[in-house]
């Protein structure tokens, strides 16, 4: 049975007439709830896919618990890690090739290797979001993807093929949360 999320927000511009250059702006003064503006945008959803999206925002939530100085390839992660995301991203390369963790499985082997140094870019970050979602009782195929005309990798959760479509579960982005597979723009033509 399909659950209905419906939120209406709008803008309250009179909270902000008093802002000096450093105050900040508490979401709940700039946001008018109840206002029925938005009303058309409602999202019918299923209760699997709800259940998928809740999965995948804490398998997000656990890769960057575990890959803690983030990636290599971001400039936001690199300035506020001193550079210490860029070396343990070259360094899981390096290990990735040269160090046997006793995993068969490349994804498996990555996402050790990922998780030792705690960094990665996306495909480090795939990996270790992918195993998590395996392992985290949802009852829906886990598939890495690599979409190589873009040169990204995520998570895909679900059955792009049945009605409601798949679950994008994407680790990387700076403040990624999981989404449907029709609202990610990531995926590129060929993944």
């Amino acid at each position: 049975m399909p659950s209905s999320v419906h939120l209406g927000i709008a803008a309250n511009l009179a909270h902000l007439q008093t802002l000096r250059l450093n105050d900040r702006v508490q979401m709940h003064n700039v946001l008018e709830p109840g206002n029925r503006s938005h009303a058309p945008s409602q999202v019918h959803i299923s209760t699997g896919r709800i259940a998928a999206l809740k999965a995948a925002n804490k398998a997000i939530d656990d890769t960057w618990e575990i890959l803690l100085y983030g990636s290599g390839n971001q400039q936001g992660h690199v300035q506020s890690s001193r550079g210490e995301s860029y070396k343990r991203t070259a360094l899981a390369y390096e290990f990735e090739n040269r160090v046997d963790t006793g995993y068969s499985n490349p994804n498996y082997h990555q996402a050790f290797v990922a998780a030792s140094v705690q960094a990665g870019n996306c495909d480090q970050m795939a990996d270790v979001n992918a195993l998590l979602l395996s392992v985290s009782g949802i009852h829906d195929r886990v598939s890495l993807v690599h979409a190589n005309d873009v040169g990204h990798a995520f998570v895909s959760v679900g059955d792009e093929r049945m009605p409601g479509g798949a679950v994008i579960s994407d680790a990387w982005p700076e403040f990624g949360r999981a989404l449907l597979q029709r609202d990610f723009a990531l995926a590129g033509q060929t993944p």
